[in-house]
């Protein structure tokens, strides 16, 4: 039960950080005037905090309680799980799992980095209209295309990747339960697995493809593995 319960806790909380780190990019890039105000330490650290209690507490009062396994009793019973950790969902719990825990995080995330990429398109729209007619035209025009194309790129690849890595997992914890549990344990196992994968690309994402991550690694890096007590200012654009 701790393992499992952990295992949620984990996989509920970085899927939440995704979503924190779109609404931070959101704030960043559609309204940069007040962004300093809403995003302080103490904010971060509210949110933070809250996303690692609401995924503990979750996922072990789901676990702990049963309440996951109502009416599944006799197939648990039925069912070796030496060597390893079988985690069930029944029909209601599977649907508020994949609901709370997926598609409503998925469903903020690709909102908000919709929203960024329209307002990096039209701006780079009204930047290529504003410039004057001359030699700086092509290279302004060309400028802001790469952008928009970069944005483009940067917003697919962060989407892509969760929804290839969770959405399989969770349409089959939603749907399993009213196919009388079909899908081989073995398959389900790398399902859960490739949702694991998720955690181990999103570092090289972020890394790559924004600066302030990668300023921020180099300071966290520094500071706390290499030991240099330096004093650091993360100045972002």
């Amino acid at each position: 039960k701790v393992h499992s319960s952990l295992d949620m806790t984990f996989s509920i909380s970085s899927i939440l950080h995704l979503s924190l780190i779109a609404i931070d990019r959101y704030w960043a890039i559609c309204d940069p005037l007040r962004y300093k105000m809403r995003v302080t330490n103490n904010t971060v650290t509210v949110f933070i905090t809250f996303t690692w209690l609401f995924s503990f507490v979750y996922s072990f009062s789901v676990v702990f309680t049963g309440v996951n396994n109502v009416g599944l009793e006799e197939l648990i019973l039925q069912i070796s799980c030496f060597g390893g950790c079988v985690l069930f969902f029944n029909k209601e719990w599977g649907l508020i799992c994949a609901l709370f825990v997926f598609l409503i995080p998925g469903t903020i995330m690709s909102s908000l980095y919709m929203s960024i990429f329209n307002v990096v398109k039209k701006h780079a729209k009204v930047l290529s209209e504003k410039v004057s007619v001359g030699p700086t035209v092509g290279g302004n025009c060309q400028t802001s295309s790469q952008r928009e194309r970069k944005a483009a790129k940067t917003l697919a690849i962060v989407m892509g990747v969760f929804y290839l890595c969770w959405l399989p997992f969770f349409t089959a914890t939603a749907i399993d339960p009213f196919l009388n549990f079909v899908t081989p344990v073995d398959v389900f196992d790398a399902l859960v697995w490739f949702g694991y994968f998720n955690s181990t690309c999103n570092p090289l994402i972020y890394g790559f493809f924004y600066p302030r991550f990668q300023k921020a690694f180099k300071i966290l890096i520094s500071t706390y593995i290499c030991g240099i007590s330096e004093s650091h200012t993360l100045t972002f654009e």
